[in-house]
């Protein structure tokens, strides 16, 4: 059986462009982790430079075998270096990404771990959009439909790898998109049926969803 890192940045503080109520979305994703109905996973949070994250991890999931909280100083605006970290202390032989503000459907690691066959070093598929997010048994969402292989057009929700690829995360805007032409070097396919559900995105240093 494969085991399946799910790596999760996360930093709880204001930033351009953040949603509201970040501790109980950060709270939220971790649940949504948890509630995975896949046995062999392990969530990898590295925590940039906050205070009040390790504090949610403590009163929340520090009995959590599942759960490895790493907190670091502040390095970067971006998430490149964070989620870089995270790789390198995956136990799993299978990675993919979680964002504090989003959540994974019951099935998605499942669901990913079918559709991985063992000819291919990465899959890529359409994320959802959250349009209703009461809690992580309740709420409503639609595929995003246009992902493809291009800038700007494919990002971290909607990728999974094999771990020990030589592949890293950048550190700028386009972070995710360093970490896909790294990726484009080895065997993909693009699959179906993944329920990575957005409920935050922001445009031009603004907020555009935020459930």
């Amino acid at each position: 059986m494969n085991k399946w890192s799910v790596i999760m940045p996360v930093y709880t503080g204001q930033y351009p462009g953040c949603g509201t109520k970040l501790d109980e979305k950060f709270v939220r994703a971790v649940e949504s982790f948890l509630r995975q109905d896949y046995p062999s996973k392990e969530l990898v949070i590295v925590a940039d430079g906050v205070s009040n994250a390790i504090n949610l991890w403590h009163h929340y999931f520090a009995t959590k075998d599942e759960v490895v909280f790493l907190k670091i100083p502040k390095k970067v605006p971006r998430t490149g270096i964070i989620r870089n970290l995270g790789m390198q202390i995956a136990s799993g032989n299978r990675i993919c990404y979680l964002d504090a503000d989003d959540i994974l459907a019951k099935s998605h690691l499942s669901n990913l771990d079918i559709r991985f066959m063992d000819d291919v070093d990465w899959v890529w598929f359409e994320d959802c959009i959250a349009s209703r997010v009461n809690s992580i048994d309740d709420y409503e969402y639609r595929v995003r439909p246009g992902v493809r292989l291009e800038r700007h057009k494919i990002g971290t929700g909607c990728i999974a790898h094999k771990k020990g690829l030589d592949v890293t995360w950048g550190d700028t805007y386009s972070d995710d998109w360093k970490l896909i032409q790294d990726l484009m070097k080895y065997p993909t396919k693009k699959i179906k049926g993944q329920t990575y559900i957005v409920c935050h995105l922001q445009q031009d240093g603004r907020s555009i969803l935020d459930l």
